[in-house]
């Protein structure tokens, strides 16, 4: 990634399986690696695939194999239209109180169905907060000991219903 792609533009390239052989003492005759790519625009997507492409396919060629890459393409970037991200921040102070908000949360690379949304509609993406204040310890999501905390469904329900109400209403919907 250092290499390819420019240091604003966060990539992150995972080799998370590798398979070889049947044995310690059997030179294998083929390996396979596994992994994910995540990025924050299609056009650096595509950049990165290319430059996987070639990494691979040059390294085995010097090292007299074949290499060859199979991209299955996951999850597209989420991008967030701004009017909608705005509607969600102001819902969030109205409800919540501004200091409950972060109008600008880190930035994640965590891959999310709800993208294909957003690539049809205008949309935004919030992240509700269920980690209680007092615990530093409590376990992030996908951690085997993560437990959703319930306490923060009424607030997202609430969310929803205003944010949907909202929009309706700045669209001549009902109120």
């Amino acid at each position: 990634v250092a290499r390819n792609t420019s240091p604003l533009d966060a990539v992150v390239v995972s080799i998370c399986k590798m398979e070889a052989g049947t044995a310690y003492n059997i030179i294998p005759e083929e390996a396979r690696l596994a992994g994910t790519i995540r990025c924050y625009s299609t056009e650096i997507q595509q950049r990165t695939f290319a430059s996987l492409r070639r990494i691979v396919e040059s390294t085995a060629t010097a090292f007299g194999c074949d290499g060859q890459v199979e991209i299955k393409e996951g999850y597209p970037a989420l991008i967030n239209d701004e009017k909608c991200v705005e509607l969600i921040n102001r819902v969030g102070a109205d409800l919540l109180g501004p200091e409950n908000v972060d109008p600008n949360p880190p930035r994640s690379l965590g891959g999310e169905d709800f993208a294909y949304y957003a690539q049809k509609v205008p949309a935004g993406f919030w992240r509700l907060g269920v980690c209680p204040r007092d615990r530093d310890d409590y376990p992030k999501l996908h951690h085997p000991r993560y437990d959703f905390n319930d306490e923060a469904i009424p607030i997202g329900v609430a969310m929803h219903c205003e944010i949907a109400r909202r929009y309706l209403a700045s669209r001549g919907g009902t109120r």
